[in-house]
């Protein structure tokens, strides 16, 4: 019985070995055609390679896109340098990348125009502060002009901001840096604007009125070193102020007439007395046209006693003769409440 079943285990035990080495033969086969079909892939993957690199003309370059191709008779170029027609936008996109480049006396002036566009008053004691701060600190001629293009560009849409930046130019009217004084690019600013009057007239009343209001703050702020008037202003002003005044003589349904006719008041009342002595001839036709429009034209009250105030420092200014113009505004003061001597 032993022997039968030692010869049962010996003979089981040499039948197992021909199939582990079957199995064993079988895992190496499934190992070698993985092996081919993984080289036949690197192999199929290589090919496709070189014969794209082949039929390829150049790689994709900035602004060619995914293809790779290029139109017939076009010049090849090096990837980064602009060809014919990207010129434009690659310096847009340096102007833009200069711009984001911000210098730190660059960022001081900006913070510096950001405090003088907060100021609300000209008479805010702050207008002195960035005063100095300007004569101490903007000393390069294009900070400086940069600087007083931006206060000008300001006054003359920002009818609040007007006499501050008109006070503050005054104040800094002979700072120079470089080859200019502020006065110098002030004047050339105003220039510009006067020389656009008659356009204005006929498109934008509204910017012309500030522009004429820009003016007049400027013939009262600023002064020459020896303080006095800057009297080349002196025609200028008197041509605005007419140009304001005439619409309302002429139409009397003209719009805007208190906002307008206020303006003239404010600049009669702070330039009358200089503009009579530098065109006394035009002042009183000047005067003569305020007092038509107080006498003749519906006005607030308050506008009303704002032009009689500047009639009567220039009171000197009316004939002594013209009776009539004379007890016009007295009799008319008198309703208001305010005494004129005849």
């Amino acid at each position: 019985m032993m022997v039968e079943v030692q010869g049962y285990c010996s003979s089981t035990h040499v039948n197992t070995k021909p199939n582990r080495d079957r199995e064993v033969s079988r895992n190496l086969l499934k190992r070698g055609h993985c092996l081919c079909l993984a080289r036949w892939v690197v192999l199929t993957l290589k090919y496709y390679i070189v014969n794209s690199r082949s039929t390829t003309a150049v790689m994709p370059g900035r602004g060619r896109g995914m293809s790779g191709c290029i139109s017939p008779g076009e010049e090849l170029r090096r990837p980064g340098h602009p060809g014919k027609g990207e010129e434009h936008g690659e310096h847009e996109s340096e102007q833009d990348g200069g711009q984001q480049e911000e210098t730190e006396e660059d960022h001081r002036h900006r913070i510096l125009l950001d405090r003088i566009f907060a100021i609300l008053s000209p008479d805010d004691l702050e207008v002195q502060d960035v005063s100095k701060e300007i004569k101490g600190t903007v000393n390069q001629q294009n900070h400086l002009e940069w600087m007083v293009s931006k206060l000008c560009e300001r006054a003359l849409v920002e009818r609040t901001f007007t006499p501050v930046a008109a006070k503050l130019l005054g104040l800094t009217a002979h700072h120079q840096a470089g080859s200019v004084k502020v006065v110098r690019l002030l004047m050339t600013h105003l220039q510009v604007q006067f020389d656009k009057k008659d356009e204005l007239l006929a498109k934008d009343r509204r910017g012309l009125v500030t522009a004429a209001l820009f003016l007049g703050e400027a013939y009262h702020y600023v002064k020459t070193e020896k303080d006095s008037p800057y009297n080349v202003l002196a025609e200028p002003a008197l041509t605005y102020l007419d140009m304001i005044i005439q619409p309302h003589l002429i139409n009397p349904e003209q719009e805007d007439r208190d906002e307008e006719m206020l303006v003239v008041a404010k600049l009669l009342l702070q330039n009358g007395t200089t503009l009579h002595e530098a065109r006394a001839g035009a002042i009183q036709s000047l005067v003569q046209g305020v007092t038509e429009v107080l006498c003749c034209r519906d006005l607030r009250v308050g506008t009303r006693l704002n032009l009689l105030a500047a009639l009567a420092d220039l009171w000197p200014c009316l004939a002594t003769a013209n009776v009539n113009m004379r007890i016009q505004h007295a009799s008319l003061a008198a309703k208001l409440g305010v005494c004129l001597n005849v």
